[in-house]
């Protein structure tokens, strides 16, 4: 059973206004080389190629062949995560990039250009920490490999329920921290707050942001339900829910005024992740 998205009704009053839908819409232009040195470019590139980003703390070494569609970058920024949730879509946090900030992918040694733009609401609200960058052509996993697919369930997870955390940032806490290997971690879910979510257990550290955060209903399926934002470099983190109705609107504007698939949403077809 493929994951569908269970789109709020909600999400419906969240929808961008004429001007915010002017500010979603990719063109040419937002795929040209950027002019001299540009200090916002972003560089990203797939486990094992060289990721640049610094990974989990309390977590345990993830094996990147089941993780193909996560990548480490660094932006002026810092280091962080992101994942692959489309053919041309690339998500990670909003504080990771500079809005409409240029870069390119690299898999494979084939470099494609991106695109990011944030949340139109962050920073003014700091937990719509969520940013989806649009490539100028399809990102090719290797043979055999899924984008990752989001989920919009309302109340998914439930209180008390398990998550894996995944990202590239420092595994242990402390300013020399060990980091640059992608770790992953379990997390148990204690509240809800605005748009976030927040977890205990494997937390998130310098390097994790953007990256996902999955529920699975059994060990074949899983989904993407948050993207790490911030936390306490020790046992405590804040993860941007992919299901709140602001977000969700954020996901489907993207998606339809630039006409670019997401798993999760308009895209249920085998090259996404169940």
């Amino acid at each position: 059973m493929k994951w569908h998205a269970y789109l709020l009704l909600s999400a419906l009053f969240f929808s961008s206004s004429a001007s915010e839908a002017a500010n979603l819409l990719l063109s040419a232009e937002d795929f040209s080389a950027p002019a001299g040195n540009d200090p916002n470019y972003v560089e990203m590139t797939v486990p094992g190629e060289g990721a640049a980003a610094p990974s989990i703390i309390g977590g345990v070494p993830a094996n990147p062949k089941e993780w193909s569609a996560t990548f480490g970058f660094t932006s002026a920024k810092g280091a962080c995560t992101s994942t692959v949730i489309g053919t041309r879509v690339v998500m990670t946090a909003a504080h990771c990039v500079a809005d409409r900030a240029k870069g390119r992918i690299t898999v494979a040694g084939q470099s494609i250009q991106i695109t990011c733009l944030r949340h139109p609401e962050y920073p003014l609200y700091s937990d719509l920490d969520v940013a989806l960058c649009g490539s100028s052509q399809d990102i090719v996993l290797p043979p055999g490999k899924q984008y990752e697919t989001i989920s919009f369930a309302p109340l998914v997870p439930k209180i008390g329920e398990d998550l894996t955390l995944l990202g590239f940032g420092c595994r242990a806490s402390g300013k020399n921290a060990p980091s640059g290997v992608l770790y992953l971690g379990i997390a148990k879910t204690v509240k809800r707050i605005g748009a976030y979510l927040e977890t205990v257990g494997a937390a998130v550290c310098f390097g994790d942001s953007g990256g996902a955060a999955y529920y699975s209903k059994n060990s074949d399926q899983r989904a993407i339900i948050a993207v790490n934002s911030l936390g306490d470099i020790s046992t405590t983190s804040s993860l941007t829910q992919t299901a709140n109705p602001q977000v969700a609107a954020f996901f489907m504007d993207f998606s339809d005024l630039n006409n670019l698939a997401i798993c999760g949403y308009n895209d249920d077809s085998d090259r996404c992740h169940i």
